[in-house]
């Protein structure tokens, strides 16, 4: 049986550091560079209200349409159609005082790069540094409420928002005040969120995802932004104490579905709404979560190693006191990324076995079972991977409720193993470790 009065933190050389993301940003599911994190209009700067920049007054380029994107590698591309021809138009991150002044988000001044239209008054491409390289938001960069300003002849023209037509951006849960993915003056989230995003329909609509939020909780859906570490600038007009409506999650914490504002009556922003670097803010008492974007890590496997049957005790294949597996295994696969994530191949292990994980190792000589990780699941184990009838299975281990586990930002493992137990068999059958064949394959 794999427990243990033992419950120690062994310190050999063989680490194993998890520098993952937390989650809001920990539990993201699998991203490539194509994955798009921020999606959103460009429009005019107008006229005081909710489609004004600021104090700067009205644009005075043209601008037919135009998007910005921000992918997985931190990229920014940006199209324009029908603004000023030939004009060079910086790119700045942040967002204004109603009727004020800027703030910047990503260092100061917030200056990312510069596009420059073509004769038509087009562009289609990405962000360039003044050296002419393409600009990268570094991987971990995590901004709240993100607004991107295109400046030419020494004032803001445009600003990233809606007209009631394009707007998709990702959910975040709300940092530090004063911090770029802060909201305000609220402090940290204390809700959780694996992940969520809110997108506006061509009808006016506000259709929202989230993930991994508190279950079977109410959050009061807010339009505006605020002034960093301050207060909340409504940017519609039911005024900054009133909410477009609310949504409800589940048991599991999750939530698909339009934003109501009355019991089965969806919220509709009516037609020609025009709003400049729009924020929807989730309130469940203080804001949780807010739109803005996560960059996340580049993935790459820390922690790769085969899964073997346990032999003997006290054999250098043993897994403790334990006996000899029971269960049939042809091959196994264990690894860990750099964003905490566990993947376990099995094949042709017991079929239909549900087998429980943990981590730790054995003290040869006594046979016990040192815990190096406690997880929170039963036995301080860290989830089950269940295999299917022919004794295979591909993917994370699971939570109790079917989410994967993650290892959590700063983990760190020396010497780390992980023992599987059929938990309809007393013992540990599997355990990570290597076996020389006689024949190469």
């Amino acid at each position: 049986m794999i427990r243990s009065v033992l419950k120690g933190r062994s310190v050999f050389a063989v680490g194993l550091c998890l520098l993952a993301l937390t989650w809001a940003s920990a539990a993201m599911a699998d991203s490539n560079d194509n994955d798009v994190l921020f999606d959103v209009d460009i429009i005019k700067c107008g006229l005081p209200g909710p489609s004004a920049c600021g104090s700067n007054l009205p644009a005075t380029d043209p601008l037919d349409d135009g998007r910005v994107r921000v992918t997985a590698d931190g990229r920014v591309h940006v199209e324009l159609d029908d603004a000023a021809p030939n004009a060079i138009y910086d790119v700045y991150v942040g967002n204004w005082v109603t009727g004020g002044g800027f703030q910047w988000q990503f260092g100061s001044p917030s200056f990312v790069g510069r596009v420059t239209t073509d004769g038509d008054g087009d562009y289609d491409g990405l962000v360039k540094t003044l050296g002419g390289g393409n600009f990268v938001f570094p991987a971990l960069t995590k901004i709240g409420q993100p607004n991107f300003a295109f400046n030419n002849g020494g004032a803001t023209q445009f600003t990233t928002g809606f007209s009631t037509s394009h707007f998709d951006v990702d959910v975040i849960r709300c940092g530090l005040a004063f911090a770029p993915d802060g909201c305000g003056s609220n402090g940290p989230a204390t809700n959780p969120l694996r992940n969520g995003n809110v997108r506006l329909t061509s009808n006016g609509k506000v259709r929202v995802s989230l993930r991994g939020a508190a279950p079977s909780t109410i959050y009061q859906v807010f339009v505006g932004n605020w002034v960093t570490g301050g207060a909340f600038q409504p940017q519609h007009p039911a005024g900054p104490a009133v909410s477009i409506g609310t949504i409800t999650t589940n048991s599991s914490g999750n939530f698909e579905g339009n934003v109501q504002s009355a019991p089965f009556v969806d919220f509709v922003f009516p037609p020609a709404t025009s709003i400049g670097q729009p924020n929807f803010a989730f309130n469940n008492g203080p804001t949780q979560f807010t739109t803005g974007f996560s960059v996340p890590l580049p993935e790459r496997t820390l922690f790769e190693v085969d899964i073997i049957r346990c032999g003997g005790p006290g054999a250098p294949d043993g897994c403790g006191l334990n006996f000899a597996a029971s269960d049939p295994l042809e091959r196994g696969k264990l690894k860990v990324n750099n964003r905490g994530r566990v993947r376990v191949t099995l094949r042709g292990a017991a079929p239909n076995a549900i087998y429980r994980v943990f981590v730790g190792n054995w003290v040869i000589t006594s046979g016990s079972f040192q815990f190096q990780f406690d997880g929170a699941e039963l036995s301080d184990s860290i989830g089950t991977v269940p295999t299917d009838v022919n004794g295979d299975y591909e993917g994370p281990v699971l939570l109790t409720g079917g989410a994967p586990f993650v290892f959590t930002l700063g983990t760190e493992i020396g010497q780390a193993n992980f023992a599987f137990n059929n938990e309809a068999v007393v013992g540990t059958q599997f355990t990570t470790g290597f076996e020389i064949p006689l024949v190469l394959p």
